[in-house]
């Protein structure tokens, strides 16, 4: 877990309905204004009452957590790191499996857990590392049993998976690599039990979803509709989607994003080892010839045709769904070719050295930044030192880690313009200027209003790390 990360706004609304859950006893994101919204056209209309545009298990599973560890960011955190040691021990039952290789599983085990995605995924409260640390053991626990309990390992591997999809819809890759393995590997074992089976935990699980549902199903309706608008339209123009994919889920992770320097482009050279390790599984007859490593072969040609027609915000945070595949991937070729060329053991240990090398630095690089501390957690101390209980602050509904979830901060980046409550204080921060800049092409009233409001009505009192704090003067 790395600590000294910024809370990110994703944190504050996947912490608030599940403390609210044990709190006030509903799913709520109250801490951002029912007026508002996350992205243009999003409606967040009984938000405060009920969230349904985030699928409920992580939820329940941070409620769970909280009552025995306690709330807050910590533990929050905590909580994703420890879904990634299981992922970690899933990916490793995996790539054991081939061949039984205990070399390359130990291989695959060691880039995996220095991986600064793999890391940053585990350090970070988003729902990501519990869907695919989730799906992953779906993966490993069907690997591990379809030989000698083949019913056990459909229905357990589906438990897993059901609960990553109902953690998060990326989830639904842990469902294509099980049933891309039920088809290469065990076709003829496939009958009636095994198909009744399979969809029982879904079931459950959707008839669980389905009565909290029925609390409001308009609100329900309009909530997973607008927030999925958008999201599927790879479907209509897929070579420009998978350009997209490339350019803005890979290529800007590692070191293409305006703005990047030199030193950031070589993280691309991570990126040639990523997509190396398939390629050249696929060019080894010894592994393309194993059932098994033609699976995975297959899982991470569907993972990349999946999340390239079929998830349209091409944001670098599920690449933690993707890469512990092929990094596996690489480890299997460089163990089988340690084995089978000792001429090339040196360059394979560099490769080896140079991978986990530069992700160590990518991780070292954000704990020596600690912008947890030296950024959010000064403007923090400078609200709570100079702001009164009374007073209305808007804010990015991260800061609610700081100054409390019940606190007077609302999440309301239109600064009343919709819901006429006007603010006292304004922070700003990277994500408010952002979202101002993007209201000048959508809804420039809105823009033009915030920007008034602040010049005439309110003094900039604080401006330091990107954060600044505007108080009301009239």
């Amino acid at each position: 877990m790395v600590p000294r990360v910024a809370p990110y706004v994703d944190e504050a609304m996947l912490f608030s309905p599940a403390r609210n859950l044990i709190v006030h006893g509903h799913m709520g994101t109250s801490i951002i204004d029912v007026t508002s919204e996350l992205r243009e056209g999003m409606s967040l209309r009984g938000i405060d009452r009920y969230t349904f545009q985030i699928m409920p298990f992580s939820f329940l599973a941070q409620a769970a957590w909280y009552r025995a560890a306690g709330m807050g960011l910590f533990q929050l955190r905590m909580l994703s790191a420890l879904f990634g040691i299981l992922g970690l021990l899933a990916w490793y039952t995996v790539f054991a499996r081939p061949g039984e290789n205990r070399a390359a599983a130990l291989l695959a085990l060691a880039f995996i857990s220095t991986d600064f995605v793999f890391v940053l995924a585990g350090a970070f409260g988003r729902n990501d590392m519990m869907a695919a640390s989730l799906a992953a053991a779906g993966i490993a626990s069907y690997v591990s049993w379809r030989e000698k309990r083949f019913l056990r390992a459909v229905l357990v591997s589906q438990c897993f998976v059901a609960a990553s999809i109902f953690t998060h819809p990326a989830g639904l890759l842990g469902l294509s690599a099980v049933v891309i393995l039920a088809l290469s590997l065990d076709r003829g074992r496939i009958g009636i039990k095994p198909l009744l089976v399979a969809p029982v935990p879904y079931i459950v699980a959707a008839a669980a979803w389905g009565l909290y549902i029925l609390r409001a199903p308009d609100i329900f309706a309009e909530q997973l509709r607008t927030n999925a608008a958008n999201r599927f339209g790879g479907f209509s123009a897929p070579l420009q989607a998978f350009w997209l994919e490339i350019r803005m889920r890979y290529l800007a992770e590692f070191g293409f994003r305006d703005g990047d320097g030199a030193a950031a482009r070589l993280k691309v050279i991570l990126l040639v080892l990523y997509f190396a390790g398939p390629l050249l599984v696929l060019l080894t007859p010894a592994l393309r010839q194993r059932r098994p490593v033609r699976a995975l072969l297959w899982i991470t040609a569907a993972d990349f045709l999946i999340f390239g027609i079929t998830e349209g915000t091409k944001q670098g945070y599920y690449l933690v769904h993707v890469l512990p595949l092929m990094e596996g991937l690489l480890a299997l070729w460089i163990a089988e070719t340690w084995s089978a060329r000792r001429s090339l053991r040196p360059v394979l240990a560099g490769v080896a050295v140079v991978f986990v090398g530069m992700n160590l630095l990518r991780i070292g690089g954000i704990w020596h930044k600690d912008r947890l501390h030296n950024e959010y957690g000064e403007a923090v101390e400078y609200l709570k030192g100079n702001t009164a209980p009374s007073q209305r602050i808007v804010g990015s509904c991260e800061l609610a880690f700081g100054l409390g979830f019940d606190a007077n901060l609302v999440d309301d980046h239109r600064l009343g313009y919709f819901s006429h409550k006007q603010p006292d204080v304004v922070v700003v921060n990277d994500r408010y200027r952002e979202l101002f800049a993007r209201m000048k092409v959508y809804k420039p009233e809105v823009a033009a209003y915030v920007e008034e409001l602040l010049r005439s009505r309110f003094t900039k009192r604080y401006d330091r790390n990107g954060w600044q704090v505007y108080v009301r003067t009239s």
